[in-house]
C-alpha cells in the first residue's frame, strides 16, 4: 500500500502541473460546449414559438401523403411518389 501511495506522490510531483492543465482544458471545453448548446437550444425554441398563419402560407399544412400540399400538388389525396 505504501508503494502505491509513494508512486502516486511521485507521479503528482512529476506530472501534477500537466494533470491540472488537462483538467482545466477539459472544464473549459465542457463550458464552451454547454454554452453553445444552450444558445442553439434557445434559438430553436424561439423559432418554434413563432405563430404560423395557415391562410398566409398554405405550405404549412401537411397533406395525407406526409408532404406539404404545395409540394405534391394535391390538396386532399396525394398519390404522387416522393421525389
Amino acid at each position: 500500500m505504501t508503494t502505491f501511495l509513494n508512486e502516486c506522490a511521485f507521479l503528482l510531483q512529476k506530472y501534477g502541473v500537466s494533470y491540472l492543465r488537462g483538467a482545466g482544458t477539459t472544464l473549459l471545453l465542457a463550458l464552451v460546449g454547454t454554452l453553445a448548446g444552450c444558445l442553439i437550444g434557445f434559438a430553436v425554441g424561439t423559432l418554434q414559438t413563432i405563430p404560423i398563419d395557415p391562410h398566409r402560407d398554405p405550405c404549412t399544412s401537411v397533406s395525407p401523403c406526409g408532404r406539404c400540399g404545395c409540394c405534391c400538388g394535391a390538396t386532399s389525396n396525394c398519390s404522387a411518389a416522393p421525389p
